[in-house]
């Protein structure tokens, strides 16, 4: 454990994530605790608790949007109050605070841009009217242009942005490293998995004809699907089609309890529908990776050119049952499985948070040098 110095304590702020997000508490506050004092300020059901000597803060949880301003005003008083040198925050709501504290004080002002803020606002459905979602977001991305001028560090997940954003630090999303993952076929259990959201952008429906097809061939395998309905007709659809008693769904699960079931699946499902998610691989393919899981994924260009020459994942037309189904066939050839699996292994620690956390520690080393 390194020596900390009180005067270099770090908050990690959000106005729209739990404290126990994994990029925030799991990812951020843990690495950089160790060099660090950490404080999170993020939305809970308690006032305050420690974990793994992190201080957290809670923020109260509003049922409305109109409200969240509140916790806004909120976490500016807790950051004037408080002696805290660094703050990431981690909201494009909360660009107006960073200027803030960039104007009036001398602290060091990170924004952690998980997204393309830009683009999703086109997706948030809340906002009524498609051209009043292009003006929001056209207005945003001018605004955000202006704003991260201004702040000491913007921490960007894809290298793409790097141009876009001046003073920035890549830290790509990647899951930390998880050891000893060598399960063999047949600690492995006879199912596949899939975690996230349950909505058709997400390809439920396809993933749950696709696998109805293939049980027909293959009685013994299963399916799990861990998380929560976004799309109530999705669901109505969904539910049809899950007759077969093979399908189980968990509901939400924490992320101990959901890497026990991933990590001894035969594989995990990553089938997106829509192109527009094709510039990012989703971080929960990595979290297979990392697990020893093969993915079974959308077959978009930028992510076959990846994962098919690593070898750690199948590609499927994520609009083709038959496709779909006969994947699923393959994953639960013992061959092709083992030789998946092999690829997972030696392909994990490349995608490994522990050498993306490397950089922002020092990043922010350099910042408080030369404050």
């Amino acid at each position: 454990m390194h020596k900390k110095n009180l005067n270099n304590t770090i908050a990690l702020i959000s106005s729209v994530h739990y404290w126990d997000d994994t990029r925030i508490l799991f990812k951020e506050a843990l690495s950089l605790n160790e060099y660090f004092p950490v404080e999170i300020h993020a939305l809970s059901d308690f006032k305050y608790k420690e974990k793994n000597k992190i201080k957290i803060y809670g923020l109260k949880i509003f049922k409305s949007r109109l409200l969240r301003p509140i916790n806004w005003f909120v976490l500016l008083k807790r950051i004037l109050k408080k002696q805290i040198k660094v703050i990431i925050f981690h909201d494009p709501e909360l660009i107006i605070i960073g200027l803030f504290l960039k104007i009036f004080t001398t602290k060091i002002v990170s924004y952690d841009i998980r997204e393309d803020y830009g683009k999703t606002i086109i997706d948030k459905k809340w906002i009524p009217f498609n051209f009043l979602r292009k003006v929001i977001s056209k207005i945003f991305i001018d605004f955000e242009n202006f704003a991260t001028r201004f702040f000491d560090i913007n921490i960007l997940v894809l290298d793409k942005w790097k141009d876009k954003y001046k003073n920035s630090v890549i830290v790509k999303n990647y899951p930390v490293s998880e050891n000893n993952i060598n399960l063999t076929v047949k600690k492995r259990g006879k199912y596949i998995v899939y975690i996230g959201t349950l909505n058709d952008k997400r390809g439920i429906i396809q993933m749950l004809k696709a696998f109805n097809l293939a049980s027909e061939k293959k009685k013994n395998i299963k399916l799990l699907l861990i998380g929560e309905w976004t799309d109530e007709k999705t669901k109505k659809e969904a539910l049809k089609l899950i007759d077969n008693k093979n399908i189980k769904l968990t509901g939400y699960l924490n992320i101990t309890e959901a890497k026990e079931i991933m990590k001894k699946a035969r594989a995990g499902f990553c089938l997106y529908t829509m192109k527009q998610y094709e510039e990012n691989i989703p971080v929960k393919m990595y979290e297979y990776l990392m697990l020893g899981t093969p993915v079974i994924y959308s077959n978009f260009n930028s992510w076959v050119n990846i994962i098919k020459k690593e070898g750690w994942g199948i590609s499927a037309d994520p609009h083709s049952i038959k496709d779909i189904s006969q994947v699923i066939l393959k994953i639960f050839d013992d061959k092709i499985f083992t030789r998946l699996n092999k690829a997972c292994r030696k392909c994990k620690n490349y995608y490994s948070w522990d050498n993306e956390v490397i950089k922002l520690i020092n990043k922010i080393k350099e910042c408080i040098k030369t404050k």
